[in-house]
């Protein structure tokens, strides 16, 4: 049982690896605020299936996780290594980006149930 959790660890640290090291993505987090002004797609992927959102979280950009939230980002998108930008932030330790996508997903969840 505890070589399973190692293993899965190693896998999980592995996949951020990916995503943090993929420079096609970098950008995105830079220019978070312009694309949120200009009508740009804040759900646009990297070649590993990462999104901006999960950049900002990785960094601990809590101003970016906003705006990107505000501009509709895709919360619940899963990475090519199967890991959302909550799970991220989690393995990051960013306590504020993982309240603010906590906050995001709870207040999603309740405007689904009562629509």
């Amino acid at each position: 049982m505890g070589g399973v959790g190692v293993q899965y660890n190693h896998t999980f640290a592995q996949s951020l690896s990916h995503v943090v090291t993929s420079i096609s993505i970098l950008p995105y987090c830079r220019g978070c605020v312009w694309m949120s002004v200009a009508g740009g797609d804040v759900n646009k992927l990297n070649n590993r299936g990462g999104s901006p959102l999960m950049v900002a979280s990785i960094l601990g950009q809590i101003e970016c996780v906003k705006i990107l939230l505000a501009s509709d980002a895709n919360a619940l998108h899963k990475s090519d290594m199967a890991v959302t930008a909550l799970d991220v932030a989690i393995h990051k330790k960013h306590p504020a980006v993982i309240a603010i996508l906590r906050a995001h997903l709870e207040a999603k969840a309740k405007a689904e149930a009562n629509a």
